[in-house]
């Protein structure tokens, strides 16, 4: 069975850096690779976007996942790409008890969740809820990514 990376978002524009670090990992780790995006319904961008695109918000994010869906495959990488709106924490979970073994997950989300303020205050969700999650969670930082 192909070794799955799971690369987690928690936006709609993902850092190129990101998406570089996770090809790496999955072409030496010889997995493929899955992107999660997890969105809530109270943030701006789900708003503007249901605005823009009443009755369509899902196709809509989707086929903007699809630019990062070819660039990976075009590296000989298979991807796969969900969309999970409501609350992180649990969408997380649930999404990790459907889809099975993960060997990693790679954090792409736009707060910087290793800093230490987050790490001591354990003030984000996925901090929160890291001891439940039994595969190793990679929090790549610049200069790790530029390496």
């Amino acid at each position: 069975m192909t070794p799955k990376i799971l690369l987690l978002l928690d936006e709609i524009c993902v850092r190129n850096e990101v998406i570089e670090y996770s090809l790496e990992l999955a072409k030496r780790m010889e997995a493929s690779l899955i992107l999660l995006l997890l969105l809530t319904y109270d943030t701006d961008e789900v708003a503007r976007i249901e605005r823009e695109h009443p009755n369509d918000l899902k196709s809509y994010i989707k086929d903007k996942m699809l630019n990062h869906m070819e660039k990976i495959h075009a590296q000989g990488i298979h991807v796969e790409a969900e969309l999970r709106i409501g609350d992180p924490s649990s969408e997380l979970l649930k999404f990790l008890a459907e889809i099975g073994s993960i060997q990693t997950i790679v954090w792409g989300g736009k707060t910087n969740v290793c800093n230490k303020k987050e790490m001591h205050k354990k003030s984000h969700w996925l901090l929160k809820i890291r001891s439940f999650v039994e595969c190793p969670i990679m929090f790549p930082i610049k200069d790790e990514m530029e390496n």
